[in-house]
């Protein structure tokens, strides 16, 4: 063997040994982009579940606002109702008409009632003052 030649193994000669230094960097290669891929893939996977969290924090966040809001709105409502109520029922006393409020089913029958009555007794009163009449003419 001649100094500074390098010893090649049986059956391999310089080209081989370059051919498969070069198919190992490239494998290397392929690998070192496969895993930076791969390394990639999962900071995108990772910033989108911490996306996702945000946004469901900020949902939630804007249910409960919006819940008490809801709330609140009831609540208002509700007393504007009675106000309401409360309102006519008053201007109802001051009419002082003796009319029943037709909001209210007994106060209806009670009105019906009377008044039928109050129309039996005054046709019994007519014919009675009529049959006096009569008998006053003859």
């Amino acid at each position: 063997k001649k100094a500074g030649k390098k010893a090649v193994p049986l059956g391999e000669t310089p080209d081989n040994l370059e051919e498969e230094e070069r198919l190992a960097a490239e494998r290397e290669a392929a690998r070192i982009a496969f895993e930076k891929e791969q390394e990639e893939r999962r900071k995108e996977k990772e910033a989108m579940e911490e996306m996702m969290k945000q946004e469901a924090e900020r949902f939630e966040t804007e249910t409960q606002a919006l819940q008490e809001m809801l709330n609140e709105n009831k609540s208002h409502l509700k007393d504007l109702r009675e106000t309401v109520r409360s309102q006519k029922i008053w201007d109802r006393f001051l009419l002082c008409n003796g009319t029943p409020d037709p909001t209210v089913q007994s106060e209806l029958n009670t009105f019906t009632s009377l008044s039928i009555d109050e129309t039996k007794s005054s046709t019994s009163q007519d014919v009675t003052g009529c049959l006096d009449d009569v008998e006053q003419a003859l």
